[in-house]
């Protein structure tokens, strides 16, 4: 039996818009960032990045894409379990700089997200459920990446933790023109994006942006 996990969603992100799609557990969230990264194949319809569709692109275009211009956070850790916490955050720079250059801005990244600098030196395994949030997120943000997709960044996070991770990503987008697309299990979760969405039924449904009230401020970076 074919089940249809998105139906007819479209959606387009421009630099610096900050997206959040929020819906119940199996609503296909996940599911619509790994389509919009190009790691699962849409079945139909045409995904665009940059104005050239992932799908025409060959394996090594889609590859060079994926890990210079699309930061994916996902808590999938790393590939090699001992790898230290330090060494998996600045992986995505390795080629493009001195190795010790990337791991000065990697754990710049970190000390970002508020993480202990003790975390550096950890393996995946030794980490908390929140500080593997901020870890994987933070193995996305160090690229510097002109599309961030984030699912569901706030699970596990406590109050302070949390508000820091939206003003992170409320800076990406504002600041450095970073297109962000993050899911979150509830509305609640969301605030702090530009405009939220809703995924029911396989289909994506405007819910308007959240009150100002709500949005999670951060100080000016010139101020």
């Amino acid at each position: 039996m074919r089940v249809e996990v998105l139906r007819g969603v479209s959606l387009e992100l421009a630099a610096g818009d900050f997206v959040a799609v929020w819906g119940r557990l199996g609503s296909g969230k996940t599911t619509l960032l790994r389509v919009a990264a190009g790691l699962d194949p849409a079945d139909d319809g045409v995904v665009r990045f940059g104005g050239r569709p992932l799908g025409e692109l060959s394996r090594d275009e889609l590859q060079q894409v994926r890990r210079r211009e699309i930061g994916f956070a996902d808590r999938s850790g790393p590939l090699e379990p001992e790898l230290a916490v330090l060494d998996h955050v600045a992986f995505p720079l390795i080629g493009t700089m001195p190795r010790a250059e990337a791991r000065r801005r990697a754990s710049t990244t970190l000390d970002e997200l508020g993480l202990d600098p003790a975390c550096g030196g950890m393996t995946w395994a030794e980490l908390t459920d929140g500080e593997r949030t901020l870890v994987s997120l933070a193995h996305a943000v160090v690229r510097r990446p002109k599309l961030l997709l984030v699912d569901d960044p706030t699970s596990n996070l406590g109050v302070h933790e949390r508000e820091r991770t939206m003003a992170l990503l409320q800076r990406l987008a504002v600041r450095d023109g970073v297109a962000i697309l993050m899911t979150a299990p509830d509305m609640a979760a969301a605030l702090g994006a530009h405009q939220v969405h809703v995924l029911s039924g396989g289909a994506l449904l405007p819910a308007g942006p959240p009150p100002d009230d709500n949005l999670v401020r951060f100080p000016d970076a010139h101020a």
